[in-house]
């Protein structure tokens, strides 16, 4: 895996690295520290960065304008100090949002999920070529001050009471999501989910 840092303070690009240090098959490349930088990065072929670890304030400005200048799809994974950029990440393509300092846990944790959901892509590829219906691999929900990314595989059950529905994850997590069960339904896998009642939604 190779593995982009985008970071214009270098104290946090060692801790990051540190991090990572050790872990099976990942390269790093950069600091990155400008927006200019990443104008100037993306100019030549990266197309073998699997993910990138970006900061939002840079020396310059703002990330989001390199990157949209670019016009990257490389996923990201979002480290930063500040909470008040959450929605603006998420237009981009986006895992996780993790406030500084970062931790291990927090950061394998995003890492675990690009995997997964890179093998969802490739799989929901093939099925897209054979012509078969495609169905709902993720959702974007409200956690604390931030967004979260919930993967469809890690659903347990959802649920809706008093006009508030919630997806609960294999962990024991639970998020509000606005969709109603009826919606839901319409964008999950029949073979993996069952409504058996009004009110919940298994995974079988």
């Amino acid at each position: 895996m190779k593995i982009l840092i985008i970071e214009d303070e270098f104290v946090n690009f060692i801790h990051l690295a540190n991090l990572l240090n050790g872990t099976k098959d990942v390269v790093i490349e950069g600091p990155i520290k400008s927006v200019k930088g990443v104008k100037k990065y993306f100019e030549k072929d990266c197309l073998d960065i699997d993910i990138i670890l970006s900061d939002i304030r840079l020396s310059d400005g703002l990330v989001f304008d390199a990157l949209r200048a670019v016009n990257c799809e490389i996923p990201i994974i979002f480290t930063t100090a500040y909470v008040d950029y959450t929605l603006n990440a998420f237009k981009f393509n986006s895992i996780d949002y993790l406030l500084k300092p970062i931790k291990r846990e927090d950061l394998f944790d995003a890492l675990e999920r690009f995997v997964r959901r890179k093998t969802a892509t490739s799989k929901l590829s093939v099925i897209s070529q054979i012509g078969v219906q495609e169905y709902r691999q993720r959702f974007l929900c409200p956690y604390k001050e931030n967004m979260i990314v919930v993967l469809v595989d890690d659903i347990s059950h959802i649920s809706t009471e008093n006009k508030v529905t919630k997806i609960y994850t294999i962990d024991g997590h639970s998020y509000h999501i606005d969709n109603s069960l009826d919606k839901l339904m319409d964008q999950l896998n029949p073979k993996v989910f069952l409504r058996i009642s009004r009110q919940y939604v298994i995974s079988k």
